[in-house]
């Protein structure tokens, strides 16, 4: 027989039933050998296996113990963030009740603006107006020159009649 089949017969305990059918007793020493060579491999197979479970009983342990740790840094964390936007949130409330008066007074030189700019924009249209005014008074000065000057050929014009009358004589 294998080894392995040996080893899966020790498992399964019949490997004293296969003995016994095959008439086979230990007749020598070479084969007590093989037997307590074959025990002794079991025995490990066993303590191997004892050993395997434990290790994964070990890394089971391990890894809730990394999950729990984990689990609470994460919740730590949360409580930290929380801790810290609260003294963000206290140093905004802050930063607020201090710009507070700029913005008033922000809004109080906008409005002033507003109302000087409609005062300039008034002060404008009388301007306009004034403008308007002083330009119909030259342009009405303009006209009565223009009429004194045509008067003024009207006596150039009359002399000159009278020069050239005396002069025909």
């Amino acid at each position: 027989m294998d080894d392995s089949v040996i080893k899966v017969l020790r498992r399964n305990g019949s490997w004293e039933k296969t003995n016994k059918r095959q008439g086979t007793g230990v007749d020598s020493k070479k084969d007590f050998s093989k037997l307590k060579k074959y025990d002794e491999d079991f025995h490990l197979d066993e303590k191997f296996e004892i050993l395997a479970k434990e290790i994964k009983k070990r890394m089971n342990q391990r890894e809730t113990k990394v999950s729990q740790r984990i689990k609470s840094q994460n919740n730590n964390s949360k409580e930290n963030n929380k801790n810290i936007s609260e003294p963000i949130f206290q140093d905004i409330e802050k930063l607020k009740s201090q710009i507070l008066p700029y913005l008033k007074n922000i809004e109080q030189l906008i409005i002033r603006k507003r109302n000087h700019l409609n005062n300039i924009s008034e002060i404008d249209k009388e301007l306009d107006g004034i403008y308007e005014n002083i330009s119909h008074i030259k342009n009405n000065y303009l006209d009565t020159i223009n009429k004194l000057k045509n008067n003024m050929n009207f006596f150039d014009d009359s002399l000159d009649i009278i020069k050239s009358a005396k002069e025909e004589k």
